[in-house]
């Protein structure tokens, strides 16, 4: 079994910003976006196992992520969307270790629906460009992003 040490520093600052923005633009069309930015540091952790991870970065702590996208009514009740999300490279571990770095990639998301009184049929593509993408890796274990996915549905309203 293996084990883990869960340990608190005596001082880890992080400071961050998030915006966001949603736009109508026209009737038809609506725009969105947001923004996050991220710094972090382990200033000071003196009872840890490691005591060279003083100075560096939180473990799966990106510096920038983004995303952004639009909506358009194409006709009457027949939307289509779409959405893309970037995250900056980030350490997987607390020693930041170079070779076990993750992110920095965009991903595409695609949806198009059409609403009839109660009833919508919709039909989706998730990481539409099957972007490979690392969310996590720690030696011989990585952690990935779910591939392309792409699917239909009907939701009913009463």
């Amino acid at each position: 079994n293996p084990e883990f040490e869960i340990g608190n520093a005596d001082r880890a600052p992080s400071h961050g910003l998030e915006l966001s923005a949603d736009l109508q633009a026209t009737d038809d069309l609506r725009i969105f976006g947001g923004l996050g930015l991220l710094d972090t540091e382990i200033d000071n952790f003196p009872d840890s196992a490691d005591p060279n991870i003083e100075g560096n970065q939180f473990a799966r702590a990106p510096h920038v992520t983004a995303s952004g996208g639009a909506s358009y009514e194409v006709i009457d009740n027949l939307t289509l969307g779409g959405r893309l999300r970037y995250v900056s490279s980030y350490f997987s571990d607390d020693d930041n270790t170079s070779d076990e770095k993750a992110g920095d990639y965009i991903v595409a998301d695609f949806q198009l629906s059409y609403v009839y009184e109660a009833v919508e049929a919709y039909a989706f593509v998730n990481n539409a460009f099957d972007e490979f993408y690392v969310i996590n890796d720690v030696g011989t274990l990585a952690i990935v992003g779910t591939p392309r996915e792409y699917g239909v549905g009907l939701r009913v309203s009463f």
